[in-house]
């Protein structure tokens, strides 16, 4: 039982951070936060384009598309074993 809340609690706040290093992403392709260059160095120093941030936002959306579908299956099988 403690897995399960915990694979939920951990699939939100990873969806809500990997949503945002997407935003931020996106920002700073517009050039919304400052120039290009000197923004993805400022947000994210190790990116070497926000084409590369963005895609690793996505896959952390997927990961916890997954965890969250994982958890909601063990808490059906749960309220199916009880009943």
């Amino acid at each position: 039982m403690f897995f399960a809340w915990l694979g939920r609690i951990l699939a939100i706040l990873i969806l809500i951070f990997a949503l945002f290093k997407i935003a931020v992403a996106l920002a700073i392709a517009s050039d919304v936060l400052g120039p290009y260059d000197a923004a993805l160095a400022r947000y994210f120093p190790s990116a070497k384009s926000t084409g590369q941030v963005i895609d690793k936002g996505v896959y952390a959306v997927i990961l916890s598309i997954a965890l969250g579908i994982l958890a909601e299956i063990r808490f059906t099988l749960r309220d199916k074993v009880m009943s």
